[in-house]
């Protein structure tokens, strides 16, 4: 997924080491992925601080580097990240002052209790140099939503959310960019 700031995130399956299959909608982009260790891909075009968030409850906080793939699969007592059943994870309660400096993404706003919600907050830890003048200080916060399905799961949710996706860049109502302008056989 590309934020509108040019970011590239998403999550990549510890079972495979590949990014899994998904659709996005309105709401939030669910991901197939099996029980088990995940991890999140940022690319960025500048250092951005990158926060990361499972069912309400921060596992990490951390910056990142540009024009690299940064994986980031552990949390910040360096355990893996994953992807449990239900009432399997150990939950680290969020501190009300643990996100008070300017270089990290502002928290996010409570949600009800789930399975599989991962909000990634992106922001950058400065902002470009324009025309106008010198870099200035971190900017506003973006954060993606992805809510992990196990197999199964997965299919109903694409079943119950189907008029709501969003389809992919190239692809339109009437199909791929390719079948619009006669490309593919007649």
């Amino acid at each position: 997924m590309k934020t509108d700031k040019g970011i590239h995130v998403d999550l990549i399956s510890g079972v495979s080491g590949r990014k899994p299959l998904d659709f996005q909608t309105d709401r939030a982009i669910f991901v197939r992925m099996p029980h088990g260790q995940f991890s999140v891909r940022v690319v960025t075009p500048l250092p951005t601080n990158v926060a990361v968030s499972l069912d309400g409850v921060e596992l990490l906080k951390t910056k990142v580097q540009p024009k690299q793939i940064n994986l980031l699969s552990t949390d910040d007592e360096g355990n893996e990240l994953r992807f449990d059943l239900p009432g399997e994870s150990p939950a680290r309660p969020v501190k009300d002052g643990d996100r008070q400096d300017a270089d990290t993404p502002k928290p996010a706003a409570s949600l009800p209790k789930s399975n599989g919600l991962v909000l990634v907050s992106l922001q950058f830890a400065e902002q470009p140099k324009t025309k106008f003048g010198p870099a200035r200080q971190a900017g506003e916060t973006e954060t993606v939503c992805f809510q992990m399905n196990a197999p199964g799961q997965h299919e109903r949710a694409l079943l119950a959310n189907f008029n709501r996706i969003i389809p992919p860049e190239g692809v339109t109502q009437s199909g791929c960019s390719c079948c619009r302008h006669g490309k593919h056989g007649s």
